[in-house]
């Protein structure tokens, strides 16, 4: 069998102790989420935009960091090429 490096962290929802499957929740708390706002939205502040960009800066992936933040691999994008939040230095 060949090996496949390092196993990668489990990942677990952020509200319970299961195993996470989309945008940071498990299925029964993602379902409960689209059913109370009709979307998933997580909304960022200004520091942790200015972590984003720090983080994507020094190389983090932007996956980990839509899985971190709670959004979407997108919405990393748009912050760190500042099509979004331009009036953060």
């Amino acid at each position: 069998m060949a090996d496949t490096g390092p196993a990668r962290p489990r990942r677990v929802c952020a509200k319970c102790d299961r195993t996470e499957s989309y945008k940071g929740l498990c299925s029964m708390h993602y379902r409960e989420d689209r059913n109370l706002r009709g979307t998933v939205r997580r909304r960022l502040n200004e520091d942790e935009v200015r972590e984003i960009r720090r983080l994507a800066a020094e190389g983090v992936n932007r996956w980990d960091l839509a899985f971190t933040y709670g959004v979407s691999a997108g919405t990393i994008t748009t912050i760190t090429s500042r099509r979004s939040w331009k009036h953060l230095g």
